[in-house]
């Protein structure tokens, strides 16, 4: 008879907090991208087949639905953050916000596909995809501790939104590429912090789906914003 108390257990190997997390981004961003491209779509085909007085109120019901959508993510971010605050981020309190938080973003972000070219989307997603890859890289293979990012990336940020009051108050043109390189500065420091900070968590053997979930929905931030960063810095360029 065999003998079954000898016999090794295998334990099934759980995937790592990292690859949870850039599992989750990657989801987040195909949920986004799959909404931009099809409102963009379904908004053209609406406008070109209306009359000018249809085309009118279509606008206007998608201004609407737009202007929804920006309270719904500023609600959204309240809730995760209460949160986590209250339970720490969990599977139960992080999913359904995210999932809700990367349509949302779809809706928002069809706006830009109906106005800007197509190449120039194309090319900020590609870049954006690139320099995360760069930061990644560097995160891994750095021994030393970048928590200083966060910092100094903090510091920019405040920087920068006191620059941009300053500039919405007395409206000086020469401040707006000082800004808008300012806080991409800023998010691009942040950004590296956080990919950081996630590989170190990840080394020590973390597993935690709801911290893969917070994390996801940090990244995915901080994606979105350097791609609309870099979609705006080509679009001036194409404009010179």
């Amino acid at each position: 008879m065999a003998n079954f108390i000898d016999t090794p257990i295998v334990e099934k190997k759980k995937t790592s907090l990292l690859a949870q997390t850039f599992g989750w981004v990657f989801i987040g961003l195909l949920i986004t991208t799959v909404l931009t491209v099809g409102l963009a779509f379904i908004m053209t085909s609406l406008l070109n087949n209306a009359n000018p007085v249809q085309q009118e109120a279509i606008l206007n019901n998608y201004l609407i639905a737009l202007g929804v959508s920006s309270v719904i993510q500023f609600v959204l971010v309240m809730v995760i953050q209460f949160a986590i605050i209250r339970k720490g981020p969990t599977t139960k309190n992080m999913l359904v916000p995210y999932v809700i938080y990367a349509a949302n973003m779809g809706v928002l972000l069809s706006f830009l596909a109906l106005v800007i070219e197509f190449d120039i989307l194309a090319a900020s997603l590609g870049i954006t995809m690139i320099l995360f890859a760069f930061m990644y890289l560097i995160a891994k293979q750095t021994k030393r501790n970048l928590s200083g990012l966060a910092i100094v990336g903090s510091s920019l940020m405040l920087g920068g939104l006191a620059l941009l009051l300053f500039n919405f108050l007395f409206r000086s043109s020469e401040l707006d590429w000082l800004i808008s390189f300012v806080l991409f500065g800023a998010i691009m420091l942040i950004t590296m912090f956080d990919i950081w900070r996630i590989t170190k968590i990840s080394e020590t053997g973390e597993t935690s789906p709801g911290l893969a979930l917070y994390f996801a929905f940090t990244l995915y931030v901080d994606f979105i914003y350097i791609l609309i960063r870099i979609i705006y810095f080509i679009g001036l360029s194409r404009r010179r």
